[in-house]
């Protein structure tokens, strides 16, 4: 099955075999029993967080970041995904690799280059501002970063959004930064809803008119408005299961197939299904395409729904999506026929 992802984080996808292999040629050291049995090791929402910020201060060059992006994609292809929004962080790679913003973009722009040249994967970026730099004025970063693309015609950068640990209210604080995205002529995306309640996404709304998608969002239920307004507004939720549920974000939700998404979708509101940060998860895009309907119940027709949202909300030219759907139609003719 054709398959489409919009929620994923380029640092998150690196692998435990690629960030050994970055701190060797980088001089980093890794703290002892951070990688188990080849895999990442951590507990709770905040070590995740934490395992997340080790991953991406390993990261210390264009070509690291060029490799990062093209190693993903063709995994991605193999996966049969036919289209994938990766989100980068302008910060990090300014604070950890010493690069600008217009050199970050130019060495994944030439990391996708080379995945579609091999295997014809479409690929968008998701400008990402993190909420709480420390001591660093993040706000200030997140308005230079949304200026930034104001002035400059970015082929692949498509979206802007934000992440990191959210507050009830500090959205409010990033006003300025998306409404100057949203005038760069960007799709507007925001982190809220996971770690943080309903309060999270009702205040994204307001601070962010003309917000389309919410990354996570699952946590709407605890507010029955909320979710009919969501509805109304034609909101997409970028829903991560297995991020959801390794993170502990959800109470009393241990295993995937009591994850929220079931109720979400029969209720009306629109979902894509994600990966997040795959590797920390022990999963993939298409394991997650097979958690859906191995433990989640859902058909193969509300599959081909998902994804179909996942393209008609996908931040990319018109002239892609029809492409993106067309590939969707030749599967479902497929199966029809067989």
């Amino acid at each position: 099955m054709p398959k489409v992802e919009q929620h994923v984080h380029l640092e998150g996808t690196v692998s435990p075999e690629m960030v050994v292999m970055f701190a060797d040629r980088n001089g980093c050291k890794l703290p002892d029993d951070f990688i188990k049995n080849g895999e990442y090791s951590w507990n709770g929402f905040d070590e995740f967080i934490n395992a997340y910020d080790i991953v991406a201060s390993c990261i210390k060059t264009a070509s690291d970041y060029s490799d990062i992006i093209y190693d993903y994609l063709i995994r991605s292809a193999d996966e049969n995904v036919i289209f994938c929004e990766i989100g980068y962080s302008p910060y990090h790679g300014m604070v950890n690799a010493g690069l600008s913003h217009e050199e970050l973009v130019d060495c994944l722009s030439d990391g996708i280059n080379r995945a579609k040249e091999k295997t014809g994967i479409e690929c968008r970026l998701l400008c990402t501002i993190v909420r709480f730099l420390g001591n660093v004025d993040a706000v200030k970063i997140a308005e230079d970063i949304a200026i930034y693309l104001h002035k400059h015609e970015e082929k692949y950068v498509t979206g802007f959004g934000i992440a990191g640990l959210e507050r009830e209210d500090d959205i409010f604080a990033f006003e300025e930064a998306f409404r100057i995205a949203n005038e760069a002529g960007k799709g507007l995306t925001a982190h809220a809803g996971e770690n943080c309640g309903s309060v999270s996404v009702r205040n994204s709304l307001k601070a962010i008119p003309c917000l389309k998608r919410i990354g996570h969002g699952v946590r709407i239920l605890e507010d029955k408005k909320l979710v009919e307004e969501i509805i109304d507004k034609e909101i997409v939720l970028e829903v991560c299961p297995s991020s959801n549920v390794k993170t502990g974000v959800l109470k009393d939700v241990d295993d995937v197939a009591n994850h929220p998404l079931r109720k979400l979708v029969d209720l009306g509101v629109r979902c894509t299904v994600n990966s997040d940060d795959p590797p920390f998860f022990h999963s993939s895009i298409g394991n997650e395409y097979q958690l859906l309907h191995g433990k989640m119940g859902f058909s193969i027709e509300e599959i081909i729904s998902i994804t179909n949202t996942a393209i008609e909300s996908a931040f990319v030219e018109d002239s892609v999506k029809t492409k993106l759907q067309g590939k969707l139609a030749d599967f479902i003719s497929m199966i029809n026929y067989t």
